[in-house]
């Protein structure tokens, strides 16, 4: 039957339509039932062969009606049985088809994106057929059929009609299983040219709402899920990964079906029959990793334009330049071996403005800084004041090479990196696994830097009344300011420390350098101190918090000297790429995208305090600024922001683009191949990189311990002790290692404790005697066990919880701590320790030093827990131990002591290790992320659903009749009700520019309209939310707007000829005029 005939025929036949199988649609107007029969009827191609019956209307012979249909699969259309599963199709047919007696299937009315299998039955008296059990879900596109929305010919322009179903369906891969996907065919009526729904010319033209209800990136068939896990930049996350882990999740959705199925037909097998055979569906195959690879640059590739933009939008007032080799050895493919090096450029807030490949380190970043520097004039910017760098920082004459790169940047001051100059002086050094090493590194770091003391005193104050012991290195760098020292001060203190340990040698008589080589390296070092001081009126510490302890307010820092931040980005730059080589344009994906997710948090982290940090994160510049604007409209405030808001694109060339200009090769190609030189399979943990602060170079000397740091040395275990105490003068009051009175009364009670191990009961002098030593001890000491904090790995979000799993004893008994744990408790197994110097035989049995220790402390244990009355009186901690926590123990502090006495053979430093004089304020964090001047022009469509009209008759009648009402209501202009008496008579908005495209011309729809009076009634506001359907009172029944019909509606059209060719179909005025042709 031909679609015209259908479409005059149709209104005739909807009065004999059964009720929808899957779930009844409500009732439908008279120009939605003739949609459904134009745009939504379907060829199932079940007409029965026969003699042909003359019809009622003499129009030629029909065919006769065909029996029922009887199952689902018989309602699909011919392509949909030949695409989908068997399992599929009894279910998809049945939900989203609709029999008719004698007529062909249609979709049903009630239309909704997802349909979900009905699935298995709870309970089964028979043998169950399998298809029941491996049901998927499926998802329909349709938006000219949902929405009623107004589609253009991305040909022509003119606007797209429903023509039917599209001929295939398509499966998409997901997270734990499959669905498949149908959509709507559309039609131009001008250039007779057909799409389907979702191809990217048509889905481009919805509004970002819509846009993002279509799930699947469809040029593959994976789900956008999918792809999303493979957008973070971290290390492990490879497409190998990504694969393993679909392959587990759809197996497990595979075993349970199949476990299901034949649970149900092991309770249905009769006892003494042998089992019928039956067969269970396979589970599809999960697409390979170069499948995966490709999906995600696919993807990538149509958010080019966007990353550049971001990347090229980060400004700074404090640069750092470096590169490194190690990220080039994974480009492979035609481009392996052409970069030597990767070059960045970062700010104070550890943000990437560049990133570029160069064939060698020497030459080729003066287009690189020429870019920077145009960016910076064309943004209006000022130019950054200081750039740090870890080579060229000076010249004999004139500008250094650095400084010449930047020729327009005439203020800019460029500074040597000090952890740099400091690597330099460890050339001449014997060896870094010197025992030395981490000392002299140490005076090298105090004779440059000085600590601010102000805040060196409040973190004294903080540790010492919460804890009692002395600050550590990341605490100082946590909460204290460090500053250089100035030239001629950092000169002599540096010759002290080469005289110092000039002649310093380990117990192997190994010295730790040679004197005439030393010197020899000091000399030409010795000009590059001006090269590290900090820039004049330029604040190098931002604070980003605060934090409480021991009642005292600590300033949470953040520094900017240096390029210690640039090397961190470097250890994470390598985990861009996965695996250990991608080709081109892989590379420059990856790299792409992990320089803007990267700024994201960076930005983030820069603008928000500890106490700020939102949970909310979103890396698409698109779908934060069309949320951003209805939030801005509604509700006066942006729920998400976005930290990085991309401006224009400069032009700039990032990564690869900028390698193949430099070499003279071919131009970058854009197109997406499989990438088989791929070797992915990085296996590894996430580093929550955002809790690791960059306060300066201290960060990188994992050898440096905090002594030479500090007045007063810390020290990690109490000194040895002789086994009987020496008798003290009561009035004389001892210090311990820590620095607090009252040591010797912990000793005296930890040695009245030791005693007990050789009883099997404590006596009552022995609690008297224990009582009365306990109440010599200084509150400190009384206090409560404050266990110290374990050590948490990268991937936990409660501190301690690995360290404490790792050393718990067993249920009930808790976990294993450290003798350190108070001065009373260290000094029991100190002498525990000394008794017991080597192992011991018990019963025949030998028995490790520390198993006989940790013997000996349980008799202790046992015996003051037996006497209530003693805890009482006396309330003495004595937590489990184990070998474990008592050997890292013993050889921390053995360490400490090799340290100590390594340390009393080099002469201290003369200079004050803390600043006297107050300094200027840290600078606060950003109050709000930075706005580009020109922000990136993003192409957002606006939406136009519900404007959709074909043939006279809007899709959804209610909605466009809202649309046209209220665009003709707000663009007359409002003018007094008695102006409008006198006013000659006109129709009602006849030249007010409407949304959709008219209906009728415009001189059909004025020429016997009657006088409208719409200008004499008030405006209908819009409504503050646009519903899906408008309540009555946005909507009151009103005659037909005078552009819909200026007359009532006419009656339905009968059936007509075919218009001739290349023309529009004929449609008659209700009034008998003249025909007319209507374009759709």
């Amino acid at each position: 039957m031909d679609f015209r005939q259908a479409f005059s025929r149709e209104p005739q036949r909807r009065a004999s339509w059964p009720a929808l199988s899957a779930a009844p649609a409500p009732p439908s107007s008279e120009g939605s039932d003739v949609l459904l029969a134009t745009a939504m009827e379907v060829d199932t191609q079940l007409s029965l062969p026969g003699p042909p019956l003359p019809g009622p209307s003499g129009d030629g012979p029909v065919q006769p009606s065909p029996p029922p249909l009887s199952t689902g699969a018989q309602l699909l259309p011919k392509g949909w049985r030949q695409t989908l599963p068997e399992e599929q199709q009894d279910w998809v047919g049945r939900a989203l088809f609709t029999s008719r007696t004698g007529k062909k299937p249609v979709l049903t009315g009630d239309l909704r994106l997802w349909w979900y299998p009905p699935g298995a039955r709870l309970l089964y008296t028979e043998t169950p057929s399998a298809h029941d059990f491996y049901q998927c879900r499926f998802f329909l596109w349709a938006p000219y059929r949902m929405w009623a929305y107004r589609l253009t010919c991305p040909n022509c322009g003119n606007q797209l009609t429903g023509a039917g179903l599209y001929k295939t369906v398509r499966r998409v891969l997901d997270i734990d299983g499959w669905y498949f996907m149908g959509t709507e065919y559309l039609e131009c009526g001008s250039c007779k040219r057909k799409y389907s729904a979702w191809a990217q010319d048509i889905i481009r033209q919805l509004d970002l709402a819509h846009q993002e209800k279509f799930p699947a990136v469809l040029t593959l068939s994976c789900d956008k899920r999918v792809v999303g896990l493979m957008k973070e930049r971290t290390l492990g996350n490879s497409a190998s990964r990504l694969r393993a882990i679909l392959v587990e999740q759809h197996t497990k959705e595979w075993m349970v079906q199949s476990l299901s199925y034949l649970s149900v037909l092991s309770k249905l097998q009769v006892p003494g029959v042998a089992p019928r055979q039956v067969s269970v569906p396979p589970m599809n195959p999960i697409p390979t990793v170069p499948w995966l690879i490709s999906i995600y640059a696919r993807e990538a590739l149509g958010r080019l334009e966007e990353m550049k933009a971001r990347v090229t939008s980060i400004f700074g007032d404090i640069l750092k330049l470096g590169s490194t080799k190690k990220m080039t050895k994974k480009l492979a493919g035609n481009a392996a071996g052409m970069a030597e090096r990767v070059t960045n450029v970062s700010n104070e807030h550890r943000q990437v403005l560049m990133s570029v490949l160069t064939a060698s380190e020497e030459d080729g970043l003066l287009p690189m800084a020429a870019g920077l520097v145009r960016r910076y004039r064309e943004a209006g910017r000022a130019p950054p004041r200081v750039l740090y760098v870890n080579r060229d920082c000076c010249a004999t004459a004139g500008r250094c090479k650095v400084a010449a790169l930047f020729g327009e940047w005439d203020q800019l001051l460029v500074r040597l990196d000090v952890w740099h100059l400091m690597q330099r002086f460890a050339r001449a050094v014997t060896a870094d696994s010197h025992q030395q090493y981490g000392l002299f590194m140490s005076r090298l770091s105090f004779a440059m830097l000085e600590w601010d003391g102000c805040d060196v005193a409040r973190l004294k104050e903080a540790k010492q009344s919460e804890e009692g012991r002395e600050p550590t290195s990341r605490e100082l760098a946590r909460h204290c300011r460090r500053y250089t020292r100035g030239v001629a001060e950092t000169e002599l203190l540096v010759q002290e420390v080469l005289d110092s340990f000039s002649e310093v040698t380990d117990t192997m008589s190994v010295p730790l350098f040679e004197r005439a080589k030393m010197e020899e390296v000091w000399s030409t070092l010795r000009h590059h101190l001006r090269c590290i001081q900090d820039p004049p009126g330029v604040e190098l510490y931002a604070k980003k918090g605060e934090v409480t302890r021991g009642g005292v307010k600590l300033p949470v820092y953040r520094c900017a000297r240096g390029t210690s931040s640039l090397e961190w980005f470097h250890h994470h730059l390598c985990t861009f790429v996965p695996g250990t080589s991608a080709n081109a344009l892989h590379f420059q994906v990856y790299l792409l995208e992990g320089l803007v997710r990267w700024n994201e948090d960076c930005a983030r982290v820069a603008v928000e305090s500890d106490a700020r940090r939102s949970t909310l994160r979103c890396y698409s510049a698109q779908l934060q600024r069309g949320l951003s604007q209805l939030t801005q409209q509604f509700l006066g405030m942006t729920l998400v922001e976005n930290y990085t808001q991309p401006g224009e694109y400069t032009g700039e060339l990032i990564g690869l683009e900028y390698l193949y200009s430099q070499t003279g090769a071919a131009a970058l190609q854009l197109d997406v191949g499989r990438d088989h030189d791929a070797l992915d399979g990085t296996d590894g943990l996430e580093e929550d990189w955002e809790e690791v602060e960059y306060e300066g170079f201290e960060e990188e000397l994992h050898r440096v311990s905090p002594v030479a740091q500090l007045p007063h040395p810390v020290q990690t275990a109490v000194p040895t002790q002789p086994y009987h105490p020496p008798a003290v003068e009561e009035e004389e009051e001892v210090r311990g290692p820590d620095g607090h009175r009252g040591y010797q009364h912990a000793v005296h009670l930890a040695h009245a404790l030791v005693e007990l191990r050789h009883h099997a009961f404590v006596t009552q002098r022995q609690v008297r005697e224990i009582v009365s030593l306990w109440q010599k001890l200084s509150d400190r000491d009384k206090a409560p066990i404050s266990f110290p904090q374990r050590r948490c790995s990268k991937t936990a979000h409660t501190p301690g919880v690995d360290s404490v799993t790792s050393s718990y004893l067993g249920q009930g008994a808790g976990a294993a701590q450290f003798p350190y744990a108070n001065r009373m408790l260290e000094a029991i197994f100190l002498e525990l320790s000394h008794i017991h110097h080597e192992g011991c035989t018990i019963a025949g049995v030998p028995m490790n030093r520390w198993g006989a220790v940790e013997r000996a402390y349980s008799v202790i244990r046992d015996n003051l827990y037996n006497r209530r009355d003693l805890l009482a009186a006396a309330p003495i901690q004595l937590p489990e131990v184990n070998n474990r926590t008592l050997l890292q123990w013993h050889n921390k502090r053995s360490k400490a002591m090799m340290t100590a006495m390594e340390r009393a053979v080099v002469p201290g430093p003369s200079a004050q290790q803390t600043a006297a004089e107050l300094r200027s304020p840290a600078r606060a964090l950003l109050q709000e992320p930075l706005r580009p001047d020109q922000p990136l022009t993003l192409s957002l469509p606006e939406d136009a659903s519900g404007q959709a009209v074909t043939h006279s008759v809007a899709l959804a009648p209610a909605l466009y009749k809202f649309i046209t009402t209220t665009a003709a209501s707000s663009s007359t202009p409002t003018t007094p009700r008695a102006s409008t008496s006198a006013a000659p008579p006109a129709t009602s908005t006849s030249a007010a520019p409407l949304p959709p495209p008219p209906l009728l011309p415009p001189a059909t729809s004025t020429s016997a309209a009657p006088p409208a009076a719409s200008t004499s009634a008030a405006p209908l506001p819009p409504p503050p939310l646009l519903p899906p359907l408008p309540p009555p009172p946005l909507l009151p029944p009103l005659p037909p707007p005078p552009l819909l019909h200026p007359q009532p509606p006419p009656p339905l059209p009968l059936p007509c000829p075919d218009p001739p060719p290349g023309r529009g179909r004929s449609v008659r005025k209700s009034s008998g005029g003249p025909r007319r042709w209507a374009f759709p």
